[in-house]
């Protein structure tokens, strides 16, 4: 079994479980769940984790992943996209406010791990640790910087100059630590988002009477089952499926934890944590990667015959904004994927004083040199090694979520976030 048809399953199961012990609080208790949104981004440490969180997954995932799960799954695959938000919005609720409860000092699920197996906690927190500086160097290196010169479109000499431009760039922030990380997205991620929006609502706008057509057509093909597949275990293992839900999962890292290592950092109470994770899904995966897929969808009739997500969304989004388009797609996907590059550098340096308060020289060395040169591999090789660490995170994680759900519902309660009770 393919891992893209192993995620599907294990993700919807514990998703599932969540809102089932949870009272669908956030589709039942909406107006609670805004309430609590806005306290909790009153605080500027809130807002900062947030961002910081955004730039880890506001990059390659929700740009090309979406286009490649597109390319391969075919139109389909964006439904299913939007429907793992679903699940992937309890579960980054779920992991966040439980690593908040465990450990609230920055070190994300690991504090986790060592809570629920006090015998081998640390042996497990130590195998996250390791598959998430893994996953910095493939994830939050090398396939940033392959977007980025995929994505140009631009001569090779002039994309190796914008590659150069990425790890050049990158030396100089990560060279001046972590408050300078949490500053510099703080205030680049809101404004690369507000850009990226309007220029999909454009690309959207532009080609609005396809509109209806796009949309039957991904609701259609959602629904088809590959050749050989019958039944219920067909429609799950189906490409559309497959590649929907390991596309979203890629995008927004739900289920993996990864992204507690910014969230759950010094925040007042847990669910505040789980909050801002919910947050991140929504603007991540239901706004962006939306938008990205509708974008592509009504300017390219038929994704599946395109080999590189890349290249795909350098001739949808791009070919709509004329000679200019090269220039300002590529300094979109820049912004993007060297916010992502800095925040998993600070991911890989909480992980690695996790395990060890030596060698930040030479993995902050490995770190630039993956940036710099790993992208050769290919892209699909890169995303390969991706959803094959994001599995491993994520069955140490749902693991822990599933052990954790009578802490996750109580504190959920005493924040007053369920449905049909008293505050």
């Amino acid at each position: 079994m393919s891992i893209q048809s192993f995620l599907p399953p294990v993700i919807i199961a514990c998703g599932s479980y969540m809102l089932i012990r949870l009272r669908f609080f956030t589709f039942l208790s909406p107006h609670r769940v805004l309430g609590r949104c806005r306290r909790t981004l009153s605080s500027k440490k809130a807002r900062s984790n947030l961002a910081l969180a955004l730039a880890g997954t506001l990059g390659v995932g929700n740009i090309v992943g979406v286009a490649v799960g597109i390319s391969v799954g075919g139109s389909g695959a964006l439904f299913w996209i939007l429907i793992s938000s679903v699940f992937s919005s309890v579960l980054k609720y779920s992991e966040a406010t439980l690593s908040s409860y465990c450990g609230n000092c920055g070190y994300g699920f690991m504090p986790v791990l060592e809570h629920f197996f006090p015998r081998r906690g640390r042996m497990l927190g130590r195998l996250y640790a390791m598959c998430c500086l893994l996953l910095s160097f493939v994830l939050g290196a090398a396939l940033q910087s392959s977007a980025v010169f995929g994505v140009s479109g631009l001569e090779e000499q002039h994309a190796l100059l914008v590659w150069c431009a990425m790890s050049l760039s990158a030396m100089l922030i990560v060279a001046r630590g972590g408050e300078i990380i949490r500053r510099f997205t703080l205030r680049v991620v809101p404004l690369a988002t507000l850009a990226y929006v309007l220029l999909c609502l454009f690309v959207i706008l532009r080609n609005i009477a396809d509109v209806p057509t796009v949309l039957a057509r991904v609701i259609s093909s959602a629904f088809t089952v590959d050749g050989g597949a019958g039944g219920a275990v067909g429609a799950i293992t189906s490409k559309a499926v497959g590649e929907g839900f390991s596309r979203g999962l890629l995008s927004n890292e739900a289920g993996a934890g990864t992204s507690s290592l910014a969230t759950s950092d010094g925040v007042e109470h847990p669910t505040d944590a789980g909050i801002l994770g919910l947050l991140e899904v929504v603007f991540d995966t239901v706004l962006l990667c939306t938008l990205t897929g509708l974008a592509v969808l009504v300017c390219i009739p038929d994704p599946t015959v395109y080999i590189s997500g890349a290249q795909l969304v350098r001739e949808s989004i791009g070919a709509e904004l004329g000679a200019f388009s090269s220039v300002l797609v590529t300094c979109l996907i820049f912004v993007f994927a060297f916010s992502t590059v800095v925040c998993w550098y600070y991911y890989g340096i909480r992980c690695l004083s996790y395990l060890t308060k030596r060698f930040v020289g030479i993995y902050t060395a490995a770190f630039l040199g993956c940036v710099a040169f790993l992208p050769v591999v290919g892209e699909s090789v890169l995303f390969c090694v991706s959803d094959v660490l994001l599995l491993i995170l994520t069955l140490l994680t749902v693991t822990c979520i599933i052990k954790g759900s009578d802490k996750i519902r109580t504190l959920s309660e005493l924040s007053g976030l369920f449905p049909f009770t008293r505050r």
